[in-house]
This record gives structure tokens, sequence and C-alpha cells, in this order.
């Protein structure tokens, strides 16, 4: 298991690699640059479009290593399909919120901005936690379908639907509070007024802390209620499936 997991880590390490690269040169230029506040807003849309990268990717890679069974070691090695995947599911929280951090640090630094850490990395942890068990208890869902498109689009689909019902409750939960609100996070400054919905961010604007309290709890509330769902169908899944010796002969 130790081997595998350094494998792992050299494996999905280069999936973070290069973001975190280009975090270090805008970091450098912001230094050297006269003009600061230009390079807030390009940071900002790159951060957008390059975790957007991440999870497009780590999504289709969990896909493809649980559901078609592409990785040539989740085959071989004497583990659960599950547990690599939960391993799996891990590094890409990890490199995430890793990702993220760097991501407020700079910008913090650029715009002499406090960076909320107490309120941004447990929100996110669970956001991912919430997303990616989902993708996962979907995998599992329809892992009995033979077409490989049409799995894809079944697991992909009603995460959407998960998703969107997951948005719509907190919407009827919070309306009476939400005045404005704008998706993704704009600079350092504004996570104090964060709140995820799944793997979503959302920053409320015009209210006080109490009602931002109420915001975060039912945040937390539903992405709590996700993977908690998610994970008693994974354990249900793994207790009753039958064995499949297609995967064990490969």
């Amino acid at each position: 298991m130790i081997q595998y997991l350094k494998i792992r880590i050299k494996r999905l390490s280069l999936l973070f690699a290069v973001p975190l690269f280009i975090e270090l040169i805008i970091f450098l230029y912001a230094k050297i640059s006269n003009n600061p506040d230009n390079i807030l807003e390009y940071h900002g849309l790159w951060y957008l479009a390059a975790t957007a990268i991440v999870c497009f990717v780590s999504t289709y890679q969990l896909i493809q290593n649980y559901y078609i069974s592409h990785d040539i070691l989740w085959k071989v090695l004497p583990y659960s399909k599950e547990g690599l995947a939960l391993i799996d599911i891990i590094f890409y929280i990890v490199g995430t919120v890793i990702f993220g951090i760097v991501y407020q640090a700079i910008q913090n630094n650029i715009s002499k901005q406090n960076f909320y850490g107490n309120i941004y990395i447990p929100e996110k942890i669970l956001s991912l936690a919430s997303f990616y068990l989902l993708v996962f208890a979907m995998c599992i869902l329809f892992k009995n379908i033979q077409n490989p498109l049409l799995g894809r689009i079944f697991i992909l689909g009603f995460c959407l639907i998960v998703i969107i019902a997951q948005i719509s409750l907190f919407w009827n939960l919070n309306h009476s509070i939400i005045k404005s609100f704008m998706s993704g996070i704009s600079n350092a400054g504004s996570v104090k007024n964060l709140v995820y919905i799944n793997i979503l961010p959302y920053i409320f604007f015009e209210v006080n802390h109490s009602q931002l309290n109420v915001l975060s709890h039912s945040s937390f509330m539903l992405n709590s209620l996700i993977c908690i769902f998610s994970l008693v169908w994974i354990l249900i899944s793994i207790k009753f499936r039958k064995l499949n010796y297609i995967d064990l002969v490969g």
C-alpha cells in the first residue's frame, strides 16, 4: 500500500504542479509590477479557470478509474476499488485545498487584505468532500450499466440533478435573507462572506453576522447530508455487492 500511495502521489501531483507553478510566477510578477490591481483581476479569472479544469480532470479520472476500470493498478492490486477510489478522493481534496490556500495567500499579499483561513479551509474541505463522494456514489449506483457513454451520462446527469436540488433547497430555506450574491471568490477579503453549496462557492452581500451564520449553517447541513448519504450508500453497496469476476480476471 505504501508503494501504491507513492505512485498515486506522483501521478496526481502532476494535476496540481502546473497551477501551483503558475501561482508562483504570478506572485513574483506582482512583486515587480507597478499596477497590482490588474493582476488581481486576471489572477481571479485564472483561478476560476484552473479550478474548473482541476475539477473536470479529477472527476473524469475518478469515473474512468472506478466505473471504466481504466487504471491497470486497480485491477492487479489486492485492495478494494472503493478503498483506492477514496484514497484518490482524499488526494483530490488535499491538492485542491492547497491550491486554494496558495491563491488566497497571494491575493491577500497583493491586496493587503486579511485571509480568513478559519472560514475558507473547513468550508472548502466539506464542499469538495460532498462533491467527490456524490460522484463516487453515482459511479457505484450506475456501475452495472454496460455502455460506458450512457453510464457517464447517467453519473454526471444525476450529480447535476442533486446539486441543483441542493441549491434550490438552500435558496428556499434562506430566500428572505439573500439580497445579492455572486458565484465565485472575487478576492481574499470576500472570503469572510463565503458559503459553499456543494462544490460551488457563493459570496453573499448585504448580510450581517447573524444572517451569514444562518447561511453558513444551512450550507454546512446540506453538504454534510450529501456526504453522509453518499457514504452510507457506498458502504451499503460494498457490503451487499456481488463479486464481479470480470474485474477479478481483468
